[in-house]
């Protein structure tokens, strides 16, 4: 599990490190801290707030739980500085 903190600019997703004993996950379950201001908005490296280029919405509180196929495939962007994402990948 780890948190990245989100701003205005697309980042991409966190991926485990070579020493994990995640080394080759499935899936990825992402939750936006309750304490954010805003929403979180991942998709992939053309993601906007707003989602206009696609991508999923995660409102503070919000989760969900996407395949991986390639960790780049994941970015995220917030309409505020310093929104907290938990990003948590997982073998099925």
């Amino acid at each position: 599990m780890q948190q990245m903190v989100v701003g205005t600019g697309a980042a991409a997703l966190p991926f485990p490190s070579v020493d994990s004993e995640m080394k080759n996950p499935e899936k990825i379950m992402l939750q936006a801290l309750t304490t954010n201001t805003e929403s979180i908005f991942v998709g992939k490296s053309n993601v906007v707030v707003g989602g206009a280029n696609g991508g999923h919405e995660l409102p503070p509180g919000g989760n969900i739980i996407l395949p991986v196929s390639n960790h780049r495939d994941y970015y995220a962007v917030a309409a505020a500085a310093s929104q907290k994402l938990q990003v948590t990948y997982l073998a099925v």
